[in-house]
């Protein structure tokens, strides 16, 4: 049997990075969400999104990482733009 062809560079940076659809957007459900420099509270906070602004979505952890060093918490994360709900900053 032939030896099959090892994936290229592009390949294996398209599967470690898949491009953002349906399942993995996420929308923003309070005014003012804290954006970390790592997943979870003990990171500083290095900037901030709002309320039904689309980021990437993580939903098989507690926390999606939005960009390098950006992380938001999925608690605060909604797969649906059109959610009535709303949750007031703290």
């Amino acid at each position: 049997p032939a030896i099959p062809e090892a994936p290229s560079v592009e390949e294996i940076a398209a599967a470690a990075n898949p491009p953002a659809n349906a399942d993995t957007v996420g929308y923003v459900r309070t005014a003012v969400l804290r954006v970390r420099s790592g997943p979870g509270l003990s990171h500083k906070t290095v900037g901030y999104v709002t309320f039904n602004q689309e980021v990437p979505l993580n939903p098989e952890g507690m926390w999606s990482k939005i960009a390098e060093g950006q992380w938001v918490s999925n608690k605060y994360l909604s797969k649906n733009k059109n959610s009535k709900q709303w949750i007031p900053a703290h």
